[in-house]
């Protein structure tokens, strides 16, 4: 049998693979340096997750670039932290998503805490998109002002801080697994782990999501 392993995953083991030696390792460095070795891994990570995660647009023909690579995406950041970048950008329409638009999407949730673990994908998982009202207060805010702009046929990918995320288990699009909720839930809502990276980083990971989203149908 051949294993796979995760391109996020792959990465994050060569990056400290790479970037922490045991030539010069004893006890008391360890100890002396145990904090410090904490706050550096969680900073490589989250560069690592950035650049890993969301710098690329994915394999499939649709977003690959002239040469077959995937496309490399350029992110606009909201004044809320919310960074967005066009996968594909919409041709099926000129009418673009607007802050009251019905919308219809897929969407291919990721935690850009777990190394980029799936919570939610509406195409492979059951092919049934979210249905929406925008402005309605149901959505998480995040999601709701990063689909502005959208066309009918676009994919955008849209990451979302957890301070206009996932705020509390009502809001939308849950997932509709059971173990995707769940995972989802335990990652996001890990006020004890939230805490600490905010301490030591100035932010958290935790709470962040990453959602590839591909409108499939917009009505005024």
């Amino acid at each position: 049998m051949r294993l796979f392993a995760p391109p996020a995953t792959t990465a994050v083991l060569l990056l400290l693979s790479s970037a922490f030696h045991v030539d010069s390792w004893s006890p008391s460095i360890a100890r002396n340096n145990a904090g410090a070795g904490l706050l550096q891994r969680r900073s490589l990570l989250q560069q690592l997750s950035v650049g890993v995660l969301l710098q690329t647009g994915g394999s499939s023909a649709e977003a690959a670039a002239d040469n077959g690579s995937p496309k490399k995406l350029t992110f606009q950041t909201l004044t809320d932290g919310v960074q967005l970048a066009d996968i594909i950008e919409g041709t099926k329409s000129t009418e673009t998503v607007q802050t009251d638009s019905k919308v219809t999407f897929h969407v291919l949730g990721r935690l850009l805490g777990k190394q980029g673990w799936v919570f939610m994908n509406t195409a492979e998982k059951d092919d049934d998109p979210y249905r929406f009202q925008m402005g309605s207060g149901i959505m998480i805010q995040g999601l709701e002002e990063g689909m502005v702009g959208m066309k009918v046929g676009g994919k955008r990918r849209i990451v979302i801080p957890s301070a206009v995320g996932y705020a509390n288990k009502s809001l939308e699009p849950i997932p509709r697994d059971f173990g995707y909720r769940q995972r989802l839930y335990t990652t996001v809502m890990n006020s004890v782990r939230m805490d600490r990276e905010r301490e030591a980083l100035g932010a958290d990971l935790a709470g962040v999501v990453v959602m590839d989203v591909e409108l499939v149908r917009l009505r005024k």
